[in-house]
């Protein structure tokens, strides 16, 4: 029965199609697999019959990180982590390699090392091509995003100087001039007019004006501080009060903190805003998930009809007679900016939750976890 339950896990074993390695804790290789021949490209005699110091450490100038990983478990038992690294054969031919590091016990004695080694090679490859593909369409969306803010910020400046003069003249007419009620109400509607296309000109501006972020390392708590001080202004300006719910938040963000606190403004505004209460209950919650921050903006606001929902993120799109539309054009354009996404549910007469999901950080992708 035992050499049975031998040969099943032998079997078991031939068929990875990762390369297995066990290391005794003297270093002498104890058990392999053919996948581990292949992708070291070492006969399974070699294997077999060299320890691994004897086997690898023979050239302390080539693979150096990977007789590194293998030493760091070996001597400081680093385990449960991956490493991808360069692996040259003695062919000359070099492969990305992902190890996993795992050991077994009997007690508080160490027994053996186990380690999967997996050929990235392919992966890494398909992903730098991806990267490479995405740099490019950056960049054409970066000439693109940088003609339209050079045209924007033109038409603005060219609007703003006439803009002017038709309110300032306006203004001095009905000054000075003897007019009937009629004629006052006609030019009050021209300086209103005015007033409502300076607003336009000036959200257009601070559109076109979005820098490109300046990542630093910042607590997403100061972030929310200063958005959420900002908000209670708003707020009074408007005749009502907050109901905040926000429990502490411990995260870090890589993120430009004035562009992302600008953003964050624009969703508490909008909740404000939007709100038929004079005191308004907005609620924020983070959270890290799968290598990304999720931070929902939650009000009891009078929501977003569905028949609005897929224009509201539209330059200059407002459901309001006097609104300029240009809050949530420039929150989603700021988080876009940051490689992140800011999505938007709601139910009429209920309210609305907006979510901003950003990396965790700029690192590249696992490639041992690519399928």
């Amino acid at each position: 029965m035992q050499n049975t339950d031998e040969r099943i896990v032998r079997n078991i074993i031939e068929s990875l199609s990762v390369g297995l390695m066990v290391i005794s804790p003297s270093g002498v290789i104890v058990m392999h697999n053919a996948a581990l021949c292949t992708i070291l490209d070492i006969p399974a005699m070699t294997l077999s019959s060299a320890s691994w110091a004897e086997l690898f450490i023979e050239d302390v100038d080539r693979n150096t990180d990977f007789n590194q990983v293998i030493l760091d478990v070996i001597e400081k038992r680093a385990v449960e982590m991956r490493h991808i690294v360069v692996y040259e054969n003695t062919g000359g031919k070099r492969r990305r390699l992902c190890i996993t590091s795992s050991f077994l016990q009997e007690g508080e004695e160490l027994v053996a090392i186990v380690f999967l080694i997996e050929d990235v090679t392919d992966k890494y490859e398909m992903l730098e091509k991806e990267n490479d593909y995405l740099r490019k369409i950056q960049g054409l969306q970066s000439e693109r995003i940088e003609g339209l803010n050079k045209l924007a910020m033109s038409m603005a400046h060219q609007i703003r100087n006439p803009l002017m003069s038709i309110g300032g003249s306006s203004n001095f007419l009905l000054k000075n001039l003897s007019l009937d009620q009629r004629e006052r109400d006609l030019f009050d509607s021209i300086i209103q007019g005015a007033h409502r296309l300076e607003s336009i000109v000036q959200a257009a501006r601070s559109f076109a004006s979005i820098l490109e972020p300046q990542q630093q390392e910042v607590p997403l708590a100061n972030i929310l501080k200063m958005s959420c001080e900002k908000a209670n202004v708003f707020s009074v300006d408007h005749g009502r009060s907050v109901a905040w719910d926000m429990p502490s938040i411990d995260l870090q963000l890589q993120v430009d903190p004035d562009l992302f606190e600008k953003a964050l403004s624009a969703l508490l505004f909008n909740s404000i805003e939007f709100n038929a209460k004079n005191e308004v209950a907005i609620s924020i919650s983070a959270m890290e998930q799968d290598g990304e921050t999720l931070i929902s903006v939650t009000d009891l606001g009078i929501g977003i009809s569905s028949e609005d929902i897929p224009y509201v993120f539209d330059p200059f799109y407002s459901t309001k007679p006097d609104g300029v539309g240009m809050g949530l054009t420039v929150a989603r354009r700021i988080v876009t900016e940051h490689r992140g996404q800011l999505t938007l549910t709601s139910v009429a007469g209920k309210g609305t939750t907006a979510t901003i999901i950003i990396p965790c950080s700029y690192s590249n992708s696992n490639l041992c976890s690519l399928p």
